[in-house]
């Protein structure tokens, strides 16, 4: 490879294939990917949904898509909450394999909140598995499958 190959391939990727077409081909399939679509119609589980990032990406490509959210943390929850995203269900509720009760850790960093605990010994974690500090708080968990057998 030459050198700036690389950023050249990305420019012209970054040109062709942008997030719409992208997520069309997942949410629509690869024959629909030229075509504007609204979303009506389909959609998008938005597990792990911490303040509404995702969702409110989503929003933008998509208008009309159906966004069921899931996330644990209350904290987390509100900010998302006061979007008032349109179309946008958010469930305070963990997604896993399991149907039940959990400890959830809500660390002081809020994106890092977890039904795990962080691990202590990573070499990855760029110095915060170290020093973390986090609360347990209890909190209702379930299934995809559960959840739309629930839900309709």
């Amino acid at each position: 490879m030459k050198c700036g190959e690389f950023d050249i391939r990305n420019k012209q990727y970054d040109k062709a294939y942008t997030n719409q077409k992208y997520f069309n081909a997942l949410i629509y399939g690869p024959a629909d990917t030229e075509n504007y679509k609204t979303g009506l119609g389909k959609v998008i589980f938005d597990v792990g949904s911490h303040k509404g990032e995702t969702a409110t990406f989503f929003r933008e490509i998509y208008p009309e898509i159906r966004i069921y959210s899931f996330e644990p943390n209350k904290t987390s929850l509100l900010v998302h909450e006061k979007l008032n995203l349109e179309n946008n269900i958010i469930n305070n509720l963990a997604l896993s394999d399991y149907v039940g009760n959990s400890d959830f850790f809500e660390q002081d960093i809020s994106h890092l909140s977890s039904l795990k605990k962080v691990n202590k010994f990573s070499s990855c974690s760029l110095g915060y598995a170290a020093n973390e500090k986090h609360n347990r708080i209890l909190v209702k968990v379930s299934t995809g499958d559960a959840f739309i057998k629930e839900n309709n």
